[in-house]
């Protein structure tokens, strides 16, 4: 009786949380914004969007596969994405990590250190790749870095 009280309580808040932010929408506004919006832009956004996702869990399931788990790409999808989500709603961008070393760790109790290693090792190679990245784009960006000392600094 209590977890159902507790429950309910949690689903009141919550939806006392959604009505409040939906009542403070100017709603006219806000479907008038989508007049201007590409769409094609749009698709294009969603779909580099999900490809880097998915190569994040290529990337994440290499390390894993070396370490000997047998864990399917749809499971590393949803740790990655509810990872994901945490990471947008917790202070700290770790928080992701957490949940999924939470997770795995149900399943794999006796590879501890390998889970933080595998979390680890994603994390440097993502900063990585960001950072060739980041080295191929600069000449694009020339006058930019030489009008303002800060850009190189950055």
């Amino acid at each position: 009786m209590r977890k159902i009280l507790g429950t309910i309580i949690k689903i009141l808040v919550a939806a006392g949380i959604i009505w409040y932010l939906f009542s403070r929408v100017n709603w006219n506004l806000f479907f008038n914004s989508f007049k201007n919006v590409n769409i094609y832009l749009i698709i294009i956004s969603m779909l580099a969007l999900y490809l880097g996702v998915y190569f994040s869990i290529l990337r994440w399931n290499v390390f894993l596969k070396n370490y000997n788990f047998k864990i399917s790409k749809l499971k590393l999808y949803s740790l990655y994405s509810i990872g994901t989500f945490f990471n947008n709603f917790l202070p700290t961008t770790i928080g992701g990590d957490v949940y999924k070393f939470v997770s795995l760790n149900k399943h794999f109790k006796e590879k501890r250190k390998e889970i933080i290693s595998s979390l680890i090792l994603d994390r440097g190679s993502g900063f990585l790749i960001l950072f060739l990245i980041n080295i191929a784009l600069a000449p694009l960006f020339y006058r930019l870095i030489t009008f303002d000392r800060r850009f190189l600094f950055l």
